[in-house]
């Protein structure tokens, strides 16, 4: 039971720090990570242009480099204040759900994703395209649980409501 806690908090914290890096990727006082988020909104995928044939960006690279230090903290924690066994599950887990979050923003700028045959998908894909449209809102990519607790939760248009899925 207490290892399902665990791993259901390591979830809660990666949505959440995931959430908190992406709000601080869209403060000028950020500086180069400000500077480096804003080309992928101005430039590679502005308003207008929101997908392509193929993803237009680094696919990733940058973020993983973005959560390494982060990421090698988190895992020095929880080697330290947990069995083994635990810890390498958390550590696990976490990475996984980063990488899966990574995949899934990069795979919604892509114009005809086999994901997009499921509507779970086509509604992620809505709400992230609302936050190209609008800067301030949705920073979620997989959940969008933090943009209700704080309030940039912006409601999606329903398909074919001027924003194409």
């Amino acid at each position: 039971m207490l290892a399902a806690v665990i791993l259901l908090v390591g979830l809660v914290a990666v949505d959440a720090f995931g959430y908190g890096i992406h709000r601080l990727l869209h403060c000028t006082w950020a500086g180069p990570l400000y500077v480096a988020h804003m080309a992928h909104h101005l430039e590679l995928y502005p308003p207008g242009d929101f997908s392509s044939e193929t993803y237009r960006g680094a696919g990733g690279r940058s973020t993983v480099l973005l959560f390494l230090p982060f990421a090698l903290a988190a895992a020095g924690l929880a080697f330290w204040a947990l069995p083994a066994w635990l810890a390498a599950g958390l550590c696990f887990e976490m990475a996984a759900a980063g990488w899966l979050n990574d995949r899934m923003h990069d795979s919604f700028h892509i114009a005809r994703h086999p994901f997009g045959r499921w509507a779970w998908y086509r509604r992620l894909r809505r709400m992230h395209r609302v936050h190209h449209e609008a800067m301030g809102y949705n920073f979620g990519i997989v959940s969008f649980a933090w943009d209700r607790v704080v309030g940039t939760l912006r409601a999606v248009p329903p398909p074919g409501a001027g924003s194409p899925a």
